[in-house]
């Protein structure tokens, strides 16, 4: 069929051509008739051929049952492997009780509910991280709404005595309450992407302080603080301080207290975790917060005196 559909585009293309034409004419011809009958086939194919895969949206993952919360002031839900129920529900009812909390803190909610996946295993995991996945790493935001977890019985040891799996899920909880306090629309539900490297939005110590210190894990960290007097400001670091990230939340929220610290949440761009927004994030935070030279020596003399152990170079931060 094909070949009868390339012949007849290709005798109508001469059909149009007086027998004395010149060479360089009817080659001319030829070329267009080819091109023709390639579009023609191409098109076809488009008809014939099924439609590419898309990439599986996280909630529709065959493997996860689900457990949504009956409760309109907690809208949680765990998706989670059918074997394992215990668990998705010790973290469904946990999950509840944090939300709650961060929303009578907050004052606030975010536009949407907040989902939990927990992964089958550390393979499974490493499906929505979309790479091989550090064995520190148990868990991590797939979205502004949604985080994805390792079921504890999977984790080593170390990450046992330094993560605390209900503190981890309000961390990124904290994040939806945030950017919906801010006023950021939610994310649509995740898709099992590349995981490419945060290119350190907003301060990245105001954001990730934020989400350690307001979900409880730098109770669990205040041993594992380490700084460096004499290294780099907090300002520019990006990775490997969140103990000391989550310091600095403490030191602003002891200094100007709650409802300053949320009131300068408001005042960001709508979306301050972007790039693009980065500089008026940090014109805002610093004018709000009285300068970034000041802010760094009184954050510097308040970690000095709390945490005296921590003053050493932070190159062997854990995560």
């Amino acid at each position: 069929m094909r070949g009868k559909t390339r012949l007849a585009i290709f005798l109508a293309a001469l059909a149009g051509f007086d027998s004395r034409a010149e060479d360089d004419s009817i080659k001319t011809g030829f070329v267009a008739a080819q091109k023709a009958a390639q579009e023609s086939n191409r098109a076809a194919q488009l008809k014939t051929s099924p439609p590419l895969p898309q990439k599986r949206l996280c909630s529709d993952d065959p493997i996860f049952s689900r457990l949504k919360s009956d409760s309109k002031d907690a809208p949680v839900t765990v998706y989670y492997p059918a074997a394992q129920v215990e668990q998705a529900r010790a973290i469904l009812l946990q999950a509840e009780k944090s939300y709650r909390e961060l929303r009578h803190f907050f004052n606030a909610a975010p536009s949407s509910g907040f989902s939990v996946y927990l992964a089958q295993n550390r393979a499974h995991l490493n499906l929505m991280y979309k790479k091989q996945s550090p064995e520190w790493v148990v868990g991590f935001g797939l979205s502004d709404s949604e985080v994805a977890v390792l079921d504890p019985k999977d984790w080593t040891e170390g990450s046992r005595k330094f993560v605390n799996l209900d503190r981890l899920i309000k961390h990124e909880m904290v994040h939806a309450f945030t950017q919906g306090l801010n006023g950021k629309k939610q994310a649509s539900p995740c898709f099992y992407i590349d995981n490419k490297k945060e290119a350190a939005p907003s301060p990245f110590w105001f954001e990730e302080g934020l989400a350690v210190y307001v979900s409880g894990q730098l109770e669990d960290w205040a041993n594992a603080v380490r700084y460096d007097p004499a290294g780099k400001r907090f300002a520019q670091m990006t990775d490997g301080g969140y103990p000391v990230f989550g310091t600095i939340a403490e030191f602003l929220f002891e200094r100007f207290g709650r409802d300053k610290i949320l009131a300068v949440i408001r005042a960001l761009p709508a979306d301050y975790l972007s790039e693009n927004n980065r500089s008026e994030t940090e014109r805002i935070l610093y004018s709000e917060l009285g300068g970034e030279n000041r802010l760094e020596a009184d954050w510097l003399q308040f970690v000095l005196k709390r945490y005296p152990s921590g003053g050493k170079p932070a190159a062997s931060t854990p995560h």
